[in-house]
């Protein structure tokens, strides 16, 4: 059992304070404790907050008992008590494969059908596991109005494993945790034995909402998509 959670998540925690630093390749982090072991897999940035300078991490040790992290990573100036942002870590667990800090949802999702006057479905993406609703919850009809213009996008990479996205366009001048909706990406992928051409967000499971993760830089940022089965 993976315990009680809520759903859906629509804000993740990128800021953290440096408990120690070792030396100089090397943190710790107090990013609280788990019942569950996650085991290190790739990737990961250290944002000095006071610098604004990255640093790649190379190794992430995650001792869920203490809730401490040790974090390996490129060479640093950091110090107990600093500010740092922690984006784009790959961890497994027995739940999967997942980006660290978690990459949030917009929470806005399309009807797809109305059943009676109390009940009403949307799409969630598959899980392997099973999910029993606990208590709680709120649901509110909500419009969505442009808040700026629109960016023709220049690239478009996505993780199938993680879901893990990123789009390049025109100066976004987006923040993170802002919305974006997202339209006409063409990909091509790997369905049915065959390679096909695909239009995404697919409108009919998808409002094309997403909230952004991390702004990479003045023309890149990061959001959360499900995962898929194809590359």
């Amino acid at each position: 059992s993976y315990g009680s959670k809520v759903y859906p998540v629509t804000s993740t925690l990128t800021a953290f304070i440096v408990a120690s630093a070792p030396d100089a390749t090397t943190i710790t982090v107090n990013l609280g404790t788990s019942s569950i072991a996650h085991t290190y897999v790739s990737g990961g940035t250290v944002v000095d907050v006071g610098s604004s300078t990255n640093h790649a991490i190379s190794n992430f040790v995650y001792n869920e008992g203490t809730g401490i992290a040790t974090i390996t990573c490129a060479t640093h100036t950091l110090s107990a008590t600093d500010a740092i942002k922690l984006y784009d870590i790959v961890i497994s667990c027995d739940s999967g494969t997942k980006v660290y800090p978690q990459m949030p949802y917009s929470g806005i999702f399309p009807v797809t059908s109305v059943e009676d006057g109390n009940s009403l479905t949307f799409f969630l993406p598959p899980s392997d596991i099973v999910h029993n609703y606990v208590n709680g919850g709120t649901i509110d009809k909500t419009g969505v109005a442009n808040s700026g213009g629109s960016t023709d996008i220049t690239n478009f990479t996505y993780d199938n494993t993680t879901g893990y996205s990123t789009v390049t366009s025109a100066v976004h001048g987006l923040a993170e945790g802002d919305f974006v909706k997202l339209s006409s990406i063409t990909v091509s992928c790997n369905y049915g034995g065959s390679t096909t051409n695909k239009v995404y967000p697919d409108p009919s499971n998808s409002t094309g909402i997403f909230k952004v993760y991390r702004v990479i830089d003045a023309n890149t940022y990061a959001f959360g998509m499900d995962k898929s089965a194809f590359v």
